[in-house]
């Protein structure tokens, strides 16, 4: 069974629905997928959203030396309905701040209302059931900069972050590849051999070498793909799946 709890269904629901919410997970050994936590600045956020951006730029954002990636949407130009995305959502950790009283009202409205919102995904990480017990602190473990801003609503909180598990994170890259190999070998692989037979040498190196990544490898590194291909390729061949019968061909 899936359920959805939304923003409405948290606003009305009674005190304490999310302790109650945590044990009922815990009892029936469920999984979260996804939890947003969301921080609300009915006045507004000192400096608006050009802080914001500016917060990024001078590298309060980063996290262990790494600058997220960030992504513009609305009507900056104006000043009017806009949003500072940054982090990924492949990575499972993603911070939209936005104007929500623009949202809601229309971006014609003067509500100050802004909110940063952090969205975290289970594709590369483990989401406890305590999340929902403690948001504050599993908000403020994102980066020192959700800390700032808890601080500067008021809260005191103990900053609690949401590790990637290398285990969680090596299956998924090798589950990638693993596909990237089959769609090769079964697809792929006769067009190559035709391509191998028929060029010239450097004609053929041409065309397999300096190629970008495939699009659902894209987001790994190449170190996390090399060590992952031989694995995913031993294993395909090894369980007799995919094309059989292609021989070696030189060129001499």
């Amino acid at each position: 069974m899936h359920v959805n709890l939304y923003g409405t269904a948290c606003t009305f629901a009674m005190p304490g629905f999310n302790h109650r919410v945590a044990d009922l997970v815990r009892k029936r050994d469920g999984i979260l997928t996804r939890v947003d936590l969301a921080l609300d600045y009915f006045d507004g956020i000192t400096g608006g959203m050009e802080r914001i951006k500016a917060d990024y730029m001078a590298g309060l954002m980063d996290h262990y030396g790494n600058r997220p990636k960030c992504n513009l949407v609305g009507d900056w130009c104006n000043g009017r309905a806009r949003s500072f995305y940054f982090g990924s959502k492949e990575a499972g950790k993603q911070t939209n701040v936005y104007e929500k009283g623009h949202q809601l009202f229309g971006p014609k409205d003067d509500s100050p209302w802004m909110r940063v919102e952090l969205r975290y995904g289970n594709k590369l990480r483990l989401l406890e059931a305590d999340m929902l017990n403690r948001p504050d602190d599993y908000f403020a473990g994102a980066s020192d900069w959700h800390a700032a801003m808890l601080r500067e609503a008021g809260a005191q909180v103990t900053p609690e972050p949401v590790h990637t598990k290398p285990r969680l994170a090596d299956e998924t890259v090798l589950a990638e590849v693993k596909r990237n190999v089959r769609w090769l070998i079964d697809t792929a692989a006769p067009s190559l051999a035709l391509a191998f037979e028929h060029l010239k040498d450097m004609t053929f190196l041409d065309l397999v070498t300096h190629q970008k990544l495939p699009g659902r490898l894209s987001k790994f590194g190449r170190g996390e793909i090399s060590q992952a291909f031989q694995t995913a390729f031993s294993s395909i061949k090894g369980s007799g799946t995919g094309r059989t019968g292609l021989q070696p061909y030189s060129m001499a």
